[in-house]
């Protein structure tokens, strides 16, 4: 029995059921059976290229609209799709033409104006992209996504919330049982910082659509952001309930109860993350962070040891790639949970051995020794550091003591986007330790989370330090974004701006690292007199500190000698001498230095 267009229309109206129940695959078939009956049905095409679209086939979904653009040149819906799949696929101008085209066969298609938008607004066309928004609520006022697209752009691109506001209230007046325009009412109302409107809004989203992640989430974070943390906890509780496999949810349950002082609760919160995610790093810091401050007694030495062991490959592998700072931030992350292991002290000594840090080698081989007498190698390491220090500078001139860095810091972050909560405060705490390691500066330890750049110089002057570094966390799927700046507190002057994208395997502590390696390379070298005699004087300043032979530096008073109010002058001139690791021995080269240097007046080193 020969089939007919009949037949052909049965196929579409099937293949119409299986695109509504999201059965791509059965979808297509039936299309192309129709298409195969009647090649000449348009509407066969326009729905094969939506369903192969949907799975992802652009390149198929393309030949689709434009084979029924072929036979229809005027089909508007081909062209509105047609341009949609461009957009999804990034090629934005295509994407332009196509809606173009349907504007022009109907122009007061609400459809053609709306994607058109869209794709001006990627390419960040703002302003003919708000015209496009507004003629489509010309065309049709009850177009709710286009009220929420309105509003997303008057808040987060021009900042102007009234009209934000007007537009999603708009839009939940249309829609009252979505909870699309709730969630980005809660938004808006959360940056204003009127927290009590956020959280109404955030409630009503939620009791319209109780399996929603995203106002739950938004919900529970604006709990701990405010310190309501016993508020949080039934909200992060019920997330992981929702998504029991989801990291993040178990991250945040985990951050709540930390928060909330339930420390055994929070660290198998973290250990589940890190069994779903082995790289999850901040996971990983907030679970030592609570072994090694909040609650170490509370915590089996066969759980230290395990976490030791894996900071101690760690820091194996960042030495293999030349990568220092990080090594030696994973070797001293992984004595501080295992401190009695002789190996991970060996280790750390034949780094410092390397960076020419002798004493602090030193140091390690000694408490090698102590906890392995009949570890040779130590013994070996040990004897000829030793015989090197009797004839070295430091040994010579006795000095017992070398005095921190005249260069203070602090460091201050916040988190624009990101995936978990409390990352920023995980970034200051990691850059904290890891310019510990220098001796070019003295950080102070406090942890400041703060957004402004006004906030970042008034707290460092408060504190009396030279410097601040004021950094941006930024966290996707992909990436780790750090956005720093360095600040001289004394002129408010940017001394370095740095811009770090990472991906990969530990991105967040290589950002890290990158960042405090960027910060010593700027800092200035300044030090201060440890000794005098005659006119040669010891400085706290080596090779650690970038410190050369031959090299000049500038003497200044501690204290101005000058009336209260002027700034202090040079009072001279120094030459380099000798360099060892954290002292030198320099000469008076300006002979009316010599009536007014003291010890503890300042050297700074001369571009």
């Amino acid at each position: 029995m020969k089939q007919t267009s009949l037949d052909a229309e049965n196929y579409f109206l099937n293949g119409n059921e299986y695109l509504a129940n999201h059965q791509y695959a059965e979808a297509i078939l039936e299309y192309k059976q129709a298409i195969v009956l009647n090649p000449y049905y348009k509407e066969a095409y326009l729905h094969l290229g939506q369903a192969y679209q949907s799975k992802g086939l652009f390149k198929e979904a393309v030949s689709s609209y434009q084979k029924a653009i072929a036979l229809d040149k005027n089909y508007v819906e081909a062209y509105i799709d047609l341009g949609v799949c461009y957009e999804k696929q990034n090629l934005l101008n295509k994407a332009q033409t196509a809606l173009k085209k349907a504007i022009e066969l109907n122009p007061v298609n609400p459809e053609a104006h709306f994607n058109l938008a869209n794709t001006l607004y990627e390419k960040e066309e703002l302003k003919d992209s708000l015209n496009e928004y507004i003629k489509t609520l010309k065309i049709d006022p009850t177009h709710f996504q286009a009220l929420i697209n309105l509003g997303s752009i008057y808040f987060k691109d021009l900042k102007d919330d009234k009209k934000a506001i007007d537009y999603f209230e708009r839009a939940k007046r249309i829609k009252p049982r979505d909870e699309t325009s709730y969630i980005k009412l809660g938004e808006l109302y959360s940056k204003e910082e009127l927290f009590d409107k956020a959280i109404a809004e955030y409630k009503k989203a939620v009791n319209l659509n109780p399996k929603n992640v995203t106002p739950l989430t938004q919900l529970g974070l604006l709990y701990l952001t405010i310190g309501r943390h016993k508020d949080a906890l039934p909200i992060a509780e019920k997330l992981v309930n929702i998504i029991p496999a989801n990291p993040l949810a178990h991250y945040t349950l985990g951050v709540t109860y930390e928060k909330s002082g339930r420390f055994e609760e929070a660290l198998n919160e973290f250990g589940t993350v890190l069994s779903l995610d082995p790289e999850d790093e901040p996971a990983s810091f907030k679970q030592e962070r609570i072994v090694l401050e909040l609650a170490p007694a509370k915590v089996s030495s066969i759980w230290r040891q395990q976490s030791s062991e894996k900071y101690l490959i760690n820091a194996e592998n960042h030495l293999k790639e030349g990568l220092l700072t990080l090594a030696t931030y994973e070797f001293k992350r992984s004595l501080e949970l295992d401190p009695q292991n002789p190996n991970t002290r060996l280790s750390l000594a034949k780094l410092y051995e390397l960076l020419g840090r002798k004493q602090l080698a030193i140091w390690e081989l000694m408490k090698v020794v102590e906890l392995d007498p009949n570890n040779l190698e130590a013994r070996d390491r040990l004897e000829k550091l030793y015989f090197e220090n009797e004839v070295s500078l430091i040994r010579k001139e006795k000095i017992t003591q070398i005095p921190e860095s005249e260069i203070t810091l602090v460091v201050c972050g916040a988190a624009g986007d990101y995936l978990h909560y409390g990352i920023d405060d995980v970034a200051v705490r990691m850059l904290i330790v890891l310019l510990k390691q220098f001796p070019q500066v003295t950080v102070i330890d406090e942890v400041f989370i703060l957004n402004d750049e006004k906030d970042v110089v008034q707290v460092g002057q408060n504190l009396r330090v030279k410097l601040a570094l004021m950094l941006k966390v930024n966290e996707n799927e992909e990436m780790v974004e750090i956005i720093a700046e360095l600040i001289d507190l004394n002129t408010v002057k940017k001394v370095l701006t740095a811009h770090l994208p990472i991906k990969g395997k530990d991105k967040l502590i290589k950002a890290s690292s990158f960042l405090a390696e960027k910060v010593i390379s700027a800092v200035p070298i300044q030090g201060m007199i440890m000794k005098l005699t005659d006119n040669k004087v010891i400085i706290n300043l080596g090779k650690t500190h970038g410190l050369l032979p031959d090299q000049i530096l500038e003497v200044w008073k501690r204290r101005s000698l000058k009336p209260p109010g002027e700034k202090p002058k040079s009072i001279g001139k120094i030459k380099v001498l000798e360099v060892a690791p954290e002292i030198s021995k320099a000469i008076i080269i300006t002979p009316m230095t010599l009536r007014f240097i003291e010890i503890n007046d300042v050297v700074k080193l001369l571009p």
